[in-house]
């Protein structure tokens, strides 16, 4: 997996959008049911820069290629450190201790193991060790098999993404980060 230019949109302006999978029934009555299908949202990132290079549009141009549009995912990291909250980690398997955090630069600010908070003295964490530089947590004693891990947490979220779109040429995405926005998806 290949990491999205980094080098090219160091601060921008951003937007992500969070999109939950809710199924809503209404019955005769009126009454409204709602299941969560899924436990943590996808979201989509939007990217829009003003004013931007030449050779940031050849970058980002390049890299939707090796990509080959929408079809490889790839690693994006949130440009700035900030607050993120409920963050997925990974499901425990009753014997693996060490994870990889889905940031860096991270400051933990609580770490869950099925909803209870953990004790900081359960875990420790590795700064720049994993993929892409990302940040490890390590716990003294593995989270049982199925558990949810989750972390709130400072620094920079990474996220799995793909390009939105699958039929751009190198204007369009001038185009689009000058003016609208270069729209990302979330993958799991």
């Amino acid at each position: 997996m290949d990491l999205f230019p980094e080098d090219v949109f160091k601060s921008y302006p951003i937007r992500i959008t969070e999109k939950w999978k809710t199924l809503v029934t209404n019955t005769d009555d009126g009454k409204e049911f709602r299941a969560r299908k899924w436990a943590f949202p996808k979201r989509i990132v939007e990217l829009n820069h003003k004013p931007i290079k030449q050779e940031e549009i050849e970058t980002i141009w390049q890299f939707y290629r090796k990509q080959k549009g929408a079809f490889q995912p790839f690693g994006f990291f949130y440009p700035t450190k900030r607050n993120w909250f409920d963050e997925y980690v990974a499901t425990g398997d009753g014997s693996t201790t060490e994870f990889e955090l889905p940031s860096k630069e991270t400051t933990l600010k609580a770490v869950y193991i099925d909803g209870t908070l953990q004790d900081t003295s359960t875990y420790s964490i590795q700064t720049g060790t994993g993929t892409f530089g990302k940040d490890k947590i390590t716990f003294t004693s593995a989270p049982a098999n199925g558990a949810i891990i989750t972390i709130d947490f400072e620094g920079k979220l990474f996220l799995t993404m793909r390009f939105f779109d699958d039929n751009l040429d190198s204007e369009m995405i001038h185009y689009l980060i000058y003016n609208a926005s270069l729209k990302l998806i979330e993958v799991r």
